[in-house]
């Protein structure tokens, strides 16, 4: 309920700057797609050296046990 002497969001003319990016006519998703291809790609490259990680450990413990080291 809005009394006389108030306007809405309607008159007070906010809406007219409101850029939705349907004038443009381009891509507006170019942003959102750039941060899934960081994310794709850094959850490759983590799927990738998951082996040489697990290796890496047996290595690492192998040295500890030659240095007296028990892991």
């Amino acid at each position: 309920m809005t009394l006389p002497d108030q306007k809405t969001a309607k008159d007070s003319g906010f809406d007219k700057h409101v850029d939705n990016g349907s004038d443009t006519g381009g891509d507006t998703g170019g942003g959102d797609r750039i941060i899934w291809t960081i994310w794709l790609i850094i959850a490759v490259i983590s799927i990738g050296l998951l082996p040489l990680t697990t290796r890496g450990m047996e290595i690492a413990r192998a040295v500890a046990s030659f240095c007296g080291y028990a892991l």
